[in-house]
């Protein structure tokens, strides 16, 4: 079920969730844990009797399925805070607690999934793991912030259904390529080549509630939904057409281009 091939779609969305599994176990343990893609992975297939399992269902124009697995002794080495003590032993603590953490973060992971917003997410505990089609990627859990525990590494993995994979695909921006009508001196184009549009340069947005948008003041701050080192987006008429880095020319924002959308010209 381990393929030595990862494609560019999978490492995307294999970041996006080790980004939501490491936030969600933010404030959940007693140490801080960053998820990443395992570095040195063996190829074993998941352990159904030995992990506690939980399904990931995407719902929208990217449809589809992952299952997150978590070994028991990751679950446990996660040390995992407000748990009582006397479920410690049956595990269930530790289980509800891993699934409350990642129900705070599906909204932000299918948005991430999708950027029209046309996705919706649920995750469950999956009782008896079945593996069909999917394809496992191995992740690890790195633990930071003190000196005791610090490069601790825990292992789990996730399981990406090829339902998901194929939409994800299919949505993914292919590079652009001009239609061969734009090189033909006889294009319909040329007779508007000179028409001027209006273009923005978007870093982010966010949705507020208009009693939010009330309070706003001098001095407030509206976070977006932009990471720092995400590329800012060039549109035009509410269509994303290019991403790439913010500059400053000559006192002035501006914008050097690193990918072109394939859908720029209907």
């Amino acid at each position: 079920m381990q393929s030595p091939e990862i494609s560019e779609v999978m490492k995307s969305v294999t970041q996006r969730f080790c980004d939501a599994v490491t936030a969600a176990l933010s404030g959940k343990c007693d140490a801080s844990w960053q998820v990443k893609l395992a570095d040195n992975p063996n190829g074993a297939p998941p352990d159904a009797g030995g992990s506690a399992s939980f399904r990931c269902w995407f719902e929208g124009s990217c449809a589809g399925e992952a299952i997150l697995v978590f070994p028991h002794e990751t679950l446990a080495g996660l040390a995992l805070s407000g748990i009582p003590e006397e479920e410690w032993d049956k595990r269930k603590g530790q289980i509800e607690r891993v699934l409350s953490a990642l129900e705070g973060c599906m909204a932000g992971l299918a948005e991430s999934l999708d950027e029209n917003g046309a996705t919706s997410a649920r995750v469950e505990r999956v009782e008896q793991l079945e593996l069909k089609d999917e394809r496992v990627v191995e992740l690890a859990a790195v633990r930071g912030g003190d000196n005791g525990g610090e490069g601790s590494v825990l292992g789990l993995q996730l399981c990406l259904s090829q339902r998901l994979l194929a939409a994800l695909e299919a949505a993914a921006p292919k590079p652009f390529v001009f239609p061969d009508a734009v090189e033909s001196s006889d294009s319909n184009l040329d007779l508007v080549m000179d028409v001027e549009l209006n273009v923005t340069l978007r870093f982010g947005q966010r949705q507020l509630a208009l009693r939010e948008v009330l309070e706003l003041n001098s001095g407030s701050v509206v976070e977006l939904d932009r990471q720092v080192d995400e590329p800012v987006e060039l549109v035009l008429d509410g269509r994303v057409v290019a991403r790439g880095e913010a500059v400053i020319i000559d006192g002035n924002y501006g914008m050097r281009i690193t990918q072109l959308m394939q859908n720029m010209i209907p």
